[in-house]
């Protein structure tokens, strides 16, 4: 008897810590994910800051579409401006434009 109560103890404390790792392991990364665009603005806020390895004069937001589709890419479906002179321009993309605009009317009401 002592030893199958023994053997359940350690069996159920090697499920459990397993089972612990787990789930902190998913909510680690779920907490990532979920803060992505702030951890990737706070780690790239040192080179915006300083200027960045290549740093030049600021490009007008027409040249910077001009560039965008001159490397092929389709114009963005958004184009975020920061209220920083030095921030950079931030191109969205989204594949399916008619699922966006969908869905955007029916957000509306319209």
């Amino acid at each position: 008897m002592k030893f199958f109560r023994k053997s359940i103890f350690w069996l159920h404390l090697g499920v459990g810590a397993s089972a612990g790792l787990v789930i902190l392991l998913l909510a680690t990364t779920g907490l990532i994910l979920a803060f992505q665009r702030q951890i990737v603005s706070w780690s790239d806020a040192s080179a915006v800051r300083d200027g960045g390895p290549h740093a030049s004069t600021p490009l007008s937001l027409d040249s910077v579409l001009t560039q965008l589709v001159q490397q092929g890419q389709n114009g963005p479906t958004e184009l975020v401006l920061h209220r920083s002179q030095n921030a950079p321009f931030e191109a969205r993309y989204v594949a399916d434009i008619e699922k966006l605009l969908a869905e955007n009317v029916h957000a509306s009401g319209n």
